[in-house]
């Protein structure tokens, strides 16, 4: 079985104030003794192997995609309708996800130069950070870096927007965090659920709860365990109506149940949920020829966010996949330079 070494350097630039990591004296409020009851979704584990290739899909180079990333795009932040419910969103005012399909692509395909894959990810982050910045500044314009270059944008305040929904505040997060850039958490950790509901999308009810046990964990608060309980009971079949079953159990529910392992300090039980999730992340990726060449499976987002806060807490991740780079994990080339 393949080990990682526990990384403890702190990089230079970032702070001390990191996600919380889960200590055995924990507070759990409202009487929870740690044990979250999971729905019945019903789909096996994945025990053994914990070497999980990935399915080395080549991403459409369309809007959206790898190919079609611009910096430019953060000066028209505004833009036709979107699907909000289903994720598709015009790439006008979706910089964030142009630029995250590139972070994938750049991370999945190995590239020789490891800068170029880290150029990417920040970039990304940058620009989904920057949006929300813009979106719940009080005045304009707002200062907006992007890249390793130094460059930066000045972005007007928007208030609500239908592309600074919720969706997006956790896509803007888990690259955040996988960034260790703390003080973009800490600013996505204030943006009120409220602000989210004003975009008008459409989502399941766990999701605002699933925003909220993040707001609430980076601030340590100890309502922590009430909101996750309340996402984890808001994937159950009965009460999801707008995601759909395989989308629900094999993407968003996962990352809720590594969250639960990561506050419980629960290392075996961590990865072989992780092994469950990029299995299942596999299966669904794969499931037909259509997501099959979607960029959108290259890097299996949320889990490998979770799986960065589990490392920064010293939970050995002994589970190697593409779908989980392993620069990114390690945080190899974080405080190279500002970002």
């Amino acid at each position: 079985m393949p080990t990682n070494s526990v990384d403890t350097h702190v990089p230079t630039g970032t702070g001390d104030h990191t996600v919380p990591a889960p200590g055995a004296g924990d507070h759990l409020p409202g009487g929870h003794t740690g044990d979250v009851n999971t729905p019945g979704h019903g789909l096996p584990g994945h025990g053994g192997d914990t070497h999980l290739p990935g399915h080395g899909a080549e991403p459409h180079t369309g809007p959206g995609g790898a190919g079609g990333i611009g910096n430019d795009a953060l000066d028209h932040p505004g833009g036709a309708g979107d699907d909000a419910t289903h994720g598709t969103h015009g790439p006008a005012h979706h910089a964030d996800e142009a630029a995250r399909h590139r972070a994938e692509y750049e991370a999945a395909r190995e590239k020789p130069a490891e800068q170029r894959t880290a150029d990417a990810w920040v970039t990304a982050m940058q620009v989904g950070c920057g949006l929300f910045a813009a979106g719940t500044a009080t005045e304009g314009p707002v200062p907006c870096r992007v890249g390793s270059t130094g460059e930066v944008k000045h972005l007007p305040a928007t208030g609500p927007q239908d592309y600074l929904h919720a969706g997006n505040w956790l896509t803007s997060f888990y690259l955040a965090v996988i960034c260790r850039e703390n003080d973009r958490v800490n600013q996505l950790a204030q943006v009120p659920v409220s602000f989210l509901r004003a975009s008008g999308a459409e989502f399941d009810e766990y999701l605002y709860a699933w925003v909220e046990t993040l707001q609430n964990r980076w601030f340590g608060r100890q309502e922590t365990w009430d909101t996750l309980t309340t996402a984890i009971n808001g994937t159950a079949p009965e009460a999801a109506r707008i995601a759909g079953p395989e989308l629900m159990l094999k993407i968003l529910y996962p990352p809720l149940e590594l969250f639960h392992r990561y506050l419980r300090r629960e290392t075996e039980q961590f990865n072989a949920s992780l092994v469950d999730a990029l299995t299942w992340h596999k299966e669904y990726w794969t499931a037909n020829e259509a997501r099959s060449l979607s960029g959108e499976g290259l890097v299996a987002l949320a889990p490998l966010a979770i799986a960065c806060m589990a490392h920064d807490a010293d939970m050995l991740i002994d589970v190697e996949s593409e779908y989980l780079p392993r620069a990114l994990l390690k945080r190899s080339w974080v405080g190279e330079y500002q970002t």
